[in-house]
């Protein structure tokens, strides 16, 4: 299961060109295991730095952050109160 799995909330649903769109300065989201997250204040927080979490803005971020975060219920707290949305359907290939 991804992180955030356990969230009940109805999420919003986005196509990958809007999620491609929040990767600038102000408004920055990214994907992990098929769910939309806005890092936009939280990349100023991130443990690994403001550049490696923003590098990956705009973009699904699955990889990355399979190989960075061993202990995915930690992390999970974090990206939970994060979570937006999810990719629609037609545009998840792109997002996995």
């Amino acid at each position: 299961m991804g992180a955030g799995s356990d969230d009940s909330r109805a999420l919003a649903r986005y196509t990958w060109p809007e999620v491609q769109l929040r990767s600038g300065r102000e408004e920055k989201w990214l994907v992990i295991d098929r769910k939309v997250y806005n890092i936009s204040e939280f990349c100023k927080r991130h443990p690994g730095g403001v550049r490696v979490i923003s590098h990956y803005a705009g973009q699904d971020a699955t990889d990355a952050f399979t190989a960075f975060h061993i202990d995915k219920q930690l992390v999970g707290r974090y990206l939970k109160p994060l979570l937006i949305g999810r990719p629609l359907a037609k545009y998840s290939q792109a997002c996995s």
